[in-house]
């Protein structure tokens, strides 16, 4: 049974090993705080997508292929047309679980502050989950499935992330800027 409060569990298990030894290389602490919080929701989002892996049982018939979508939309439009209660449940988590990805990478440093990278960055990581399914599928260890549409909405929620980061960013700048007291202002 799944349990919830695991994660955040599973989150400082993966995170603590790699704040120690970033500290112990003497890095900076805001750094190695915003590189633990990235490793331990990279944990976490893996934790997730694999820990429900359904074993194949030898007396399943169905063909492999059937669980392989190359269509984009098509399992989109199928889960809408077919089972509109499980939208939310299926594809809005598939676009959720990346938004911390975007949100979270351009905090690692300059160079992973341009939208394109993010969404490099979200397509990579979430097409290697699916390349990672496809395998499992093929050496039948597994019946989770590869579909492109995974893919599309995995980069959308990394990219709702991204923005989310600059709206807050923006944010920050204009309180900052507006918290300023002019320097002819002081002592009038």
């Amino acid at each position: 049974m799944f349990r919830v409060w695991f994660l955040p569990v599973l989150a400082l298990i993966c995170a603590a090993p790699w704040a120690v030894i970033r500290l112990v290389m003497h890095a900076p602490v805001r750094r190695v705080a915003m590189e633990a919080l990235f490793v331990g929701y990279m944990g976490v989002l893996l934790y997730v997508v694999f820990y429900l892996v359904n074993p194949v049982r030898p007396d399943h018939t169905g063909s492999l292929w059937a669980s392989v979508n190359l269509v984009p939309a098509r399992t989109v439009v199928g889960v809408i047309r077919d089972t509109p209660g499980l939208v939310t449940l299926q594809l809005l988590d598939n676009v959720v679980m990346f938004v911390p990805l975007g949100f979270l990478l351009p905090m690692l440093g300059t160079r992973y502050r341009r939208f394109a990278m993010t969404a490099a960055v979200g397509l990579s990581v979430s097409g290697g989950i699916e390349l990672v399914q496809l395998g499992m599928l093929l050496t039948q260890t597994s019946r989770r499935s590869f579909d492109v549409d995974d893919v599309i909405l995995n980069v959308t929620g990394a990219c709702l992330g991204y923005l989310v980061w600059r709206g807050a960013t923006a944010l920050a700048r204009l309180f900052a800027q507006r918290s300023e007291v002019p320097e002819d202002a002081v002592g009038k």
